[in-house]
């Protein structure tokens, strides 16, 4: 996981994220702010991609939904 710590309110922020030789980056408006190694490969699923939200079939602690607007999602491969 990864955390870019709290948006502010009222204003638009440009929130990116990397995935690059077994490292994923965060950033926000152009500053780094989070990156954690992984391992393994990236595998595919039958599952809906989300964004700003849980997977509701998850068992998990936390109910971080995003309120707000997004306004362009892009998804970049080589």
């Amino acid at each position: 996981s990864l955390y870019g710590g709290v948006a502010t309110s009222g204003t638009w922020q440009e929130v990116i994220g990397v995935y690059k030789d077994n490292k994923m980056y965060l950033f926000v408006d152009g500053e780094l702010v989070d990156s954690v190694g992984t391992t393994g490969a990236i595998t595919t699923s039958t599952k809906g991609l989300l964004f700003g939200h849980s997977d509701p079939t998850l068992v998990c602690s936390n109910t971080y939904d995003y309120e707000g607007y997004i306004d362009t999602i892009q998804i970049w491969g080589n």
